[in-house]
């Protein structure tokens, strides 16, 4: 794969353009897949005081007027995850890419490629479709017309 720095007639080297790269070892190639992990307790922790510094600024611009906000629950470690990205060299299976990882998953750096290492999430049960019985007067025959 050709990683030479883009030229222009013009303008001459032209500047990389801004996005995500593989998070493989020392890898800073451009990501061909992507797939999701849960937080690791560092990250959980930064995205909680993230969400705290906005309730806190929140409740500063409230007016004192009135009942003070009510929030939810904070959140928790299954509200968030982590977009992984990989080139193709470190890339997962695409059935293994479509589930949620575990935080502690190798990912691109995993020493059995395409393989993980971890056991990720299981896809969650498709909700029930509701069933109706037809009232007893309506009919369903086949091929009338």
């Amino acid at each position: 794969m050709d990683t030479a720095t883009p030229q222009s007639p013009l303008l001459g080297t032209l500047p990389q353009a801004p996005g995500p790269t593989c998070h493989g070892a020392a890898c800073r190639e451009r990501p061909l897949v992507q797939w999701r992990r849960r937080l690791t307790a560092a990250e959980l922790d930064v995205e909680l005081a993230i969400e705290q510094g906005r309730r806190d600024a929140r409740y500063a611009l409230r007016d004192v007027r009135k009942p003070p906000p009510i929030e939810g629950p904070m959140p928790t470690g299954h509200d968030y995850v982590h977009a992984v990205y990989a080139c193709g060299t470190h890339a997962i299976t695409i059935d293994s890419a479509a589930l949620v990882h575990e935080a502690t998953c190798a990912g691109p750096n995993s020493p059995t490629l395409p393989q993980c290492g971890c056991s990720p999430e299981a896809t969650p049960e498709p909700a029930p479709t509701p069933t109706q019985e037809l009232p007893a007067h309506w009919t369903t025959a086949v091929g009338s017309g």
